[in-house]
């Protein structure tokens, strides 16, 4: 990273950082832009929270999952169970198709 890159990326995320805006970051004239959002720390606290209550409520729902799965398959041989994915692969397939 150039120098003068280094010291127009502190600016604008500088001005960034005191409105809550975001920066777009182009360097060595590339086509593809970056995009950086500036938050300040509240909004930071306040993402991280909801992201955090979204990944919880994410493991839950996996979690209540696994453990349904692992309750039917208790009930079954390995073969029933092998046989009930291929069916339900099959139809899943054919739903697709249609």
């Amino acid at each position: 990273m150039g120098q003068n890159f280094r010291k127009k990326l502190d600016s604008h995320l500088n001005n960034a950082s005191l409105t809550d805006d975001s920066v777009f970051v182009n360097q060595d004239n590339q086509t593809k832009q970056d995009k950086i959002i500036v938050l300040s720390a509240a909004e930071y606290e306040k993402f991280q929270a909801e992201n955090e209550a979204r990944m919880k409520k994410l493991k839950q729902e996996l979690d209540g999952i696994l453990d349904l799965v692992r309750s039917y398959t208790q009930q079954r041989t390995l073969e029933d169970v092998e046989a009930r994915l291929v069916a339900l692969r099959k139809k899943i397939e054919q739903e697709m198709k249609e």
